[in-house]
């Protein structure tokens, strides 16, 4: 199973925790600003323990996964994890795939 590689932190609940963006250096900012305009100052995202005792009432979601088209090394067995990730979530959760999207 996955889980002997996954962080212990994200096995259960995780709650998302958003901390400040760290800046860039000073010299750099312009240049970083420039290649990267919709991610530069987003705020750092962590994930924190969340509470167990939540885990089991979820609702059921709804994951679609598209691909960049071609095969990728590791690609089939990233699916997977999705699929046993959102099933774990809620046994009714279903995972969709889109064909020439």
């Amino acid at each position: 199973p996955c889980d002997v590689y996954l962080p212990s932190v994200l096995r259960e609940a995780p709650k998302v925790v958003a901390k400040e963006a760290i800046p860039a250096s000073a010299k750099d900012a312009e240049a970083i600003r420039g290649l990267f305009p919709a991610t530069y100052d987003t705020p750092l995202v962590e994930f924190a323990a969340g509470d167990t005792s939540t885990a089991s009432g979820h609702q059921p979601l709804k994951v679609g996964v598209v691909l960049s088209g071609g095969q990728a090394p590791g690609g089939h067995n990233v699916i997977a994890g999705i699929f046993d990730g959102v099933k774990r979530w809620h046994p009714e959760s279903e995972m969709i795939g889109f064909l020439d999207g």
